[in-house]
């Protein structure tokens, strides 16, 4: 084999690697992300009822959103973390796909 088709065989290797490591990791961030779907659905709907009496139905919601700040950044912070292991996984499969054409034109060669 060619040193050049080594090199760039070994740098697939180090990619697949690394996309699988995300694959495993946008599993746990899913978990979590649903977590804190979950908590801050919980917190709203407990928010309300407790709130519901006591003011008007037109400002509810706003009430509500602000008493549970720290739910809704949990869930921010999950949402981002998932989005953003989506977007590593599908850096490195453009990364696996430049090298697999690369691999192609060297090994035609």
């Amino acid at each position: 084999m060619k040193p050049d088709l080594i090199k760039i065989s070994k740098a697939m290797q180090s990619i697949i690697a690394a996309i699988g490591g995300q694959v495993n990791r946008i599993e746990d961030l899913g978990v979590q992300k649903a977590k804190a779907l979950t908590a801050y659905d919980k917190a709203m709907a407990i928010q309300t009822l407790e709130l519901r009496p006591d003011h008007p139905v037109t400002i509810l919601e706003r009430i509500v959103k602000g008493e549970c700040e720290n739910e809704m950044l949990e869930k921010s912070i999950a949402e981002s973390a998932y989005k953003s292991c989506i977007t590593i996984i599908e850096a490195r499969k453009a990364q696996l796909n430049a090298l697999q054409s690369l691999f192609k034109q060297q090994e035609d060669m």
